[in-house]
């Protein structure tokens, strides 16, 4: 008898533990969603007013405007768009291998050292 209510009172723990984890999980993944939309809303405001003619974005109003791609074309017909984009780029692959290098030394060195504690 007292195996039976052993084992009875053990899958009542295991009930309670799942119940337990499945909320963790949606406030888990609640979290990650506010904390998402907290961190892409500004990009956000920032695609839909480079839609809107220029000197239109300050009165207020967004979704009265026709959306236009006049920014995006001008700055293509600018000589130093291209450069600033190849400059951009560049950075962005110099600062990439430097992290990966670095990251991969830092690895090396926790590889091979001693860990006294």
């Amino acid at each position: 008898m007292q195996g039976k209510n052993t084992v009875s009172m053990m899958k009542n723990r295991l009930g309670s533990f799942r119940s337990n984890a499945n909320l963790s999980n949606f406030s888990i993944r609640s979290l990650l969603l506010v904390g998402a939309r907290i961190v892409l809303f500004p990009l956000g405001i920032v695609g839909v007013t480079s839609l809107i003619p220029v000197g239109q974005t300050l009165e207020g109003t967004i979704f009265h405007h026709a959306c236009t791609s006049a920014i995006y074309r001008e700055a293509q017909l600018r000589e130093t768009f291209l450069v600033a984009f190849i400059d951009s780029t560049l950075v962005a692959i110099v600062v990439t291998a430097l992290a990966i290098f670095t990251s991969t030394l830092a690895g090396h060195v926790m590889v091979i050292s001693i860990f006294l504690g």
